[in-house]
């Protein structure tokens, strides 16, 4: 009895948005927000060389071609280092596969924090009501925190604020929640049905 494993079999690795460094859930939301795979990215990112691994030069040039800005400088180097695993000085597929698991767990974290939402508001109108409470147009990293303690939310709140703030601006703008709401409406109009 039991499963037969190839030869060569390799467990995926696994990483948790808490324990992955702020500029890898940064540009990770930076992706899922824009409605990329993190396949896509990997080829994306390893067009212009070995298709198998990506090297330090290449994945800097490559996430340009992604409208990703480096903000502090050392950003790239940090991901990289960070999916650089193995210490060879390139990214393979197998360790990008962290990638494509923190999207899920972003999106995942998304809709758990919209669920919650649902709860407490009976539209998304008056989640955003709650959300900005100053009626400025946006939402600050301070009114987010106070929200998401106010509506007892235990997911990743810092991976759902930016995958939210699709400007990378540091703020979520009403036409950016509206973006999000309509990606899930269906979703919220379901949750109150019978």
């Amino acid at each position: 009895g039991g499963w037969m494993l190839p030869d060569q079999f390799e467990a995926e690795p696994w990483e948790t948005l808490e324990a992955a460094p702020a500029a890898v859930v940064s540009f990770c939301d930076h992706c899922t927000a824009r409605g990329l795979s993190m396949n896509y990215v990997f080829k994306k990112i390893a067009e212009k060389g070995d298709a198998r691994a990506i090297t330090f030069p290449q994945f800097n040039q490559g996430l340009s071609t992604l409208d990703w800005v480096d903000k502090s400088g050392e950003d790239n180097r940090a991901i990289f280092s960070f999916l650089d695993q193995g210490m060879e000085g390139s990214i393979t597929k197998q360790e990008w596969t962290v990638m494509r698991l923190l999207a899920k767990e972003i999106k995942h974290s998304m809709l758990d924090f919209l669920e919650v939402l649902q709860v407490y508001f009976p539209d998304p109108s008056a989640a955003w009501r709650f959300l900005d409470p100053d009626d400025s147009g946006c939402v600050t990293q301070e009114e987010w925190d106070q929200a998401v303690v106010r509506i007892n939310f235990l997911g990743y709140a810092r991976a759902v604020f930016l995958y939210i703030d699709e400007g990378d601006n540091g703020f979520i703008e009403e036409e950016e929640w509206e973006r999000v709401v309509t990606l899930h409406a269906q979703q919220w109009l379901h949750a109150k049905d019978p």
